[in-house]
Order: C-alpha cells, then structure tokens, then sequence
C-alpha cells in the first residue's frame, strides 16, 4: 500500500525544503525588525492575516477537490486533462470576483485594527491573491500525483522570492508601505514557473466532461470550503485578536514568536502533504481497515518522535538563536511565548500531520465541522486569556486548540472512519 523508501527520501527532500524556507521566513521578520521596527512587522504580520483569510475564500476550496481527485484519476491523462482544467477557470473566476470585492473594504479592516497602515498594506498586496489561488491549485495536482521533490523545490521558491523582494524593496524602493507586496510579487513569478513546469503533464481540455467536473469542484469546495477557511483563519485568530486588543507593537513582538513556531509546524505539514495521496488511495481501495489502522498508529508515533523531538530541542536552543539575531529587547517575553506555543506542539505532534484526513476520505463535511470546533475553542481562549494576561494569553488560547486538535482528530477518525488512533 506505501513504498517505505518514496515515502521517506519525498519527507527529507521537504523537509530540508521547509527547513531553509523556515529559516528564510525568519530571516524576513528579523531584517523587518531591524529596519522598520516592531510597528512595522505588526502591521506585516496583520495584513498578512487578512490576505490569508482573503485567499482561502478565494480558492473557495477548490485546490483540496483537486488533491482529493488526482490520486484517483492519475493514470488516466484524460480525467487528468479534464479536472486541472475545470479547476483552474474555476478558480480564476472565484479568485477574481473575491479580490475585487475586497479593494472597497479595506478601510474597515484597518479600522479594525486602528491602524492605517494596514490599509495601504492591504492595497500593496490583495492583487497576488488571483496568483495565490492558482498556484494552490497547481500545487495541489504536483502533491497528488507525489511528485514530492518538486513540490519541496516550489515550496522553496515561494519563500526564496519573497526573501529576494524584501531585499529589492529594501535597496532600491526604502517604503515600508510597500512591504507587503512580497506576499504578491513572488506569487506572479511562482505562477509562471508552475505553468511552465506543468505543461509537461497535462493540457488544457475544455469539453462538455470539463464542465461536469466544474460543478464537482463547486460542489466539494462548497462542503470543504468552511473548513479550509477555519484552518487558516485559526493560524492568524492570536495575530487578529491582538491586533483588536493591543497594539501594532504587541502583534509585532508577537509575530516574531510565531514566525518561528510556524516553521515547526512546517514539519508535521510535510508529513502530511505525503500521506494526504495515500489515504486517499486507501479509501479508494476500501483499504480502511486493520492494515491501514496500524500504518496510521506507526506513523503517529514516528511523528511524535521526529517532530516531538525536533520541537523540544528548539525550546532549548531558542535563546541562542536570539543571542545570534541581536535580538536583546524583551528576551525573556519572546522565550516564555515560544516555549508556551512548542509545547502544546509536541503534545499534538503525533496528529498533526492527520490534520486533512477526512476531506482525503471524501468527508469534507466531518473536515469543515472539526475546524469549526477548532476556531471556536481557539477564539474563546483568545479572547479571555488576552483581556486577562495579554500577549502570554494569546499563545495560551492558541496552544489549547492544538491541544484540542489532537483530541478532535482521534474521536472523529473512530466515529466516522472506525479507525482507532
């Protein structure tokens, strides 16, 4: 059912991608800091909430139908033809009507946030949310068919461009109003690159059979939609409750923190971007019995181990990595904030990697309902630990939904999947 030596050799390729484009990311928020401040990196980091959220609802879900169709469909150019290309008009039109219906509102989101700033970020950067979608969909078909190593390559490059605009706008422009457009320039260049690459597997077939697969996506993106929605938005709830509760500075200390947080949780993300294909095969294959139960408990406590383990070590060395960046001001307000992160973290390590198994098993329904659990136990822990204890009560609300997505994934996988995990 797995090829053991793929498997490993496609999780170390992106691993090693995630780890530089980790660090690359870290990079970034350090040289913001260093140059504009914490202001400024607040209201990067808040913009780039927004942006997000903006983006998963232009996608409007389609990339995950795609994921969830192209391990079935792969051996059959035709159906391969007929899904990317249904998915990809549709994409452009969701994408397209979503990013022009936000130009007006961003005044309301900076007032949200009390910061004008934000708006003239927001400006900089909406555009590459058409770029963004696409790109999801085209990364989403390299995942399916587990051509891993280059999904690790293009994974890298995002970053690897965004870090190349950041130094461009440094030397050659010196705005920080413009900062945020190294979320849409790079996205522009990946989208070329993608096109390119993909051309080599699929063409463009517009058919009556290209328009059936068009409702199919709607439809599924339409019950996995919520879901995908909720996950993103519970990555940025923290950044986005104390942008409303605090100040730009708070958020900018604090996203300083996250950065790094984030680039741990790339790991369990490269797990899953393996196993994703496989579990939809196993489904297909009515695979989802004794077998499969015990790969996945193998698996969960290899990922306990590697990424459990990972994390801890940089709970330890997360000093030193400050002493290295020249970060001196409020050094024990960012240790105590990443320790409080990576330790639910580990806790949840093990599951974290099973994050989208139910829309891989065509339950997109069960997904959007386990993130709807999520954000609500994220918000409600935001927002009473921030009014109680401010920055520490964002990274106590954010570490409860880890702690709870753990808890989620295992009572759901028994109740609607009979797999005892």
């Amino acid at each position: 059912m797995i090829n053991k030596s793929k498997f490993s050799i496609d999780s170390l390729f992106n691993l090693f991608s995630v780890g530089i484009s980790g660090a690359l990311y870290i990079l970034i928020n350090t040289i913001i800091i260093h140059y504009y401040g914490e202001d400024v990196l607040g209201v990067f980091n808040q913009s780039y909430a927004v942006y997000i959220i903006i983006a998963q609802i232009a996608a409007f879900g389609i990339h995950l139908s795609v994921q969830q169709y192209i391990p079935r469909f792969f051996k059959n150019k035709e159906k391969v033809d007929e899904v990317m290309t249904s998915s990809l008009v549709l994409v452009l039109i969701t994408a397209t009507i979503i990013t022009l219906s936000c130009y007006p509102f961003t005044n309301l989101v900076a007032s949200f946030f009390d910061s004008k700033d934000v708006n003239q970020g927001l400006y900089s950067c909406l555009w590459g949310i058409v770029f963004f979608s696409l790109n999801k969909v085209l990364l989403a078909y390299i995942n399916g068919v587990r051509r891993m190593k280059s999904f690790a390559l293009f994974t890298f490059l995002r970053f690897f461009l965004m870090f190349t605009t950041l130094c461009c706008l440094i030397f050659f422009v010196d705005d920080s109003s413009l900062i945020t457009t190294i979320f849409a320039i790079p996205e522009l260049i990946l989208f070329l690159i993608l096109i390119i690459y993909t051309s080599k597997f699929f063409t463009f077939k517009f058919n009556s059979s290209s328009l059936s697969f068009i409702k199919e996506h709607f439809n599924f993106g339409r019950n996995a939609f919520i879901g995908n929605l909720l996950l993103d938005i519970n990555t940025r709830v923290d950044v986005i409750m104390l942008g409303y509760f605090t100040t730009d500075q708070n958020v900018g200390i604090y996203s300083f923190v996250l950065a790094i947080a984030e680039g741990i949780l790339q790991i369990p993300v490269v797990f899953r971007n393996n196993i994703n294909p496989i579990i939809t095969k196993a489904s297909v294959m009515k695979n989802v019995s004794k077998q499969f139960n015990i790969l996945l408990k193998k698996n969960i406590i290899s990922f306990y181990k590697i990424i459990g383990g990972l994390a801890l070590l940089t709970i330890v060395l997360y000093p030193f990595g400050l002493f290295v960046l020249g970060i001196k001001d409020y050094f024990m307000t960012y240790w105590i904030l990443y320790a409080i992160l990576v330790a639910a973290i580990v806790l949840s390590s093990g599951y974290l990697p099973l994050t989208m198994m139910f829309n891989q098993m065509k339950l997109p329904h069960i997904q959007s309902l386990l993130f709807l659990i999520l954000f609500v136990v994220n918000v409600i822990g935001n927002f009473i630990f921030i009014q109680w204890i401010g920055l520490y009560g964002a990274a106590i609300g954010t570490a409860l939904s880890y702690i709870a997505q753990m808890i989620f994934i295992k009572l759901f996988a028994r109740k609607y999947c009979n797999l005892h995990i």
